[in-house]
């Protein structure tokens, strides 16, 4: 018997959002290489070669896709060997002889604040202002607030408000000067115009661009456009509850591909001081191993996160409970930090889409059980 007096949707968004999530993986091959090459590595061409595991019914099998690309030219060695989790049924991994649901995450929107900071998410180079410290921190520089958003303010006195918005010193140069200094300190052309493009295309890959196109509702999104909206948001002193659903994401394959994306900035890295790379830095089994724990160490206590595996909350015997398999997680699994105690409310968000009695005594709030039938975007995980 239905007692909830509303339409209910007898096709879901949601329960394919693994598996459309999961066919995304060519695509973000495609997104990391072409990301690669706007650094200069000298390639036409690349081909890709999948080594599909069809023995995932031994009892102690890993069932994993083998991904082998090789660059044009370069016939003895791979540039990227990577052991994918074959995604069995749209919802299972099978790792160790053991059924796992892979866990979905509710992360926070693209553009992250916090007490004393914003983060600006990118597949590859996120940047992040620091109010307090009086600094931001683009391709792993330190770089002065004030030199930074003097290149995108069209007068002093812009950056000086801007200032005052942020809270944070104010240091006095030429424009010449700020473009100098960052120039010198990122490696690129002394030229203002060059050293915006250079940090548009350090920071909006292709998916990153979409995402915030979507989210935001951007046509041309450039990095001018996401500070307009941490300026109209500083000003109208709007601070985000932490489980808000409007400022919050689901999130499955970036997290699950997240050792790429960090091996891919590696490699960019080193190719600003050596051209000859031929092979990307990541241990084949990388992406199985961060399933198991994300590997970060917290501050002052021996102890890894959890990983994507939700610390076996979902290592399983009967694989086909569906409460399993609309869990959700507000932890992220890369972060150090505590959750906030506003964790364990429940936010009138949640109507529609987070089942507010399945809310676990033990840490309560952290882990939910999302509603089945509700409508959301599959590409990136917005709640509609």
């Amino acid at each position: 018997m239905n007692l909830i007096q509303r339409d209910i949707n007898h096709t879901t968004d949601l329960m394919n959002f693994r598996t459309y999530q999961y066919g995304l993986i060519y695509e973000f091959i495609k997104i990391c290489f072409e990301y690669i090459q706007r650094f200069g590595i000298e390639c036409d061409n690349y081909s890709v070669e999948i080594l599909q595991d069809k023995s995932y019914f031994s009892t102690n099998h890993y069932a994993f896709d083998k991904l082998r690309i090789k660059l044009d030219g370069e016939l003895k060695n791979n540039f990227l060997e990577l052991d994918i989790p074959k995604l069995i049924d749209g919802m299972f991994f099978k790792l160790k002889g053991v059924y796992y649901i892979p866990l979905i995450y509710i992360l926070d929107e693209p553009i992250t604040f916090k007490k004393n900071s914003i983060k600006l998410n990118s597949l590859f180079r996120p940047i992040t202002l620091y109010i307090n410290d009086n600094r931001i921190i683009l391709n792993g520089h330190n770089i002065p607030i004030s030199r930074f958003l003097r290149l995108y303010a069209p007068y002093e006195q812009t950056t000086k408000e801007a200032c005052e918005l942020f809270k944070t010193q104010y240091i006095p140069e030429s424009i010449d000067e700020s473009v100098y200094n960052i120039s010198k300190l990122i490696l690129c052309e002394d030229d203002l115009d060059s050293l915006k493009e250079f940090i548009e295309t350090t920071f909006f890959d292709n998916w990153t661009k979409g995402l915030y196109q979507s989210y935001y509702n951007i046509e041309n999104v450039e990095i001018i456009n996401i500070f307009e909206i941490i300026v109209n948001r500083l000003i109208k002193n709007q601070h985000d509850e932490f489980n808000n659903l409007k400022h919050k994401r689901l999130v499955f394959i970036e997290l699950l591909l997240d050792p790429l994306f960090k091996a891919v900035s590696n490699f960019i890295t080193k190719l600003k001081y050596n051209t000859n790379q031929h092979r990307l830095p990541i241990k084949a089994n990388a992406i199985i191993q961060h399933f198991y724990s994300s590997g970060n160490m917290g501050i002052g206590i021996q102890k890894k996160n959890k990983g994507l595996s939700g610390n076996n909350l979902y290592s399983i015997v009967n694989g086909f409970s569906g409460l399993l398999g609309l869990k959700a997680s507000f932890e992220n699994p890369k972060s150090q930090s505590e959750l906030p105690r506003s964790v364990s409310n429940i936010h009138e968000s949640y109507k529609g889409k987070l089942c507010p009695v399945t809310i676990s005594n033990k840490n309560p709030g952290v882990i939910s059980t999302l509603v089945p039938d509700q409508k959301i975007d599959l590409r990136y995980g917005m709640f509609l």
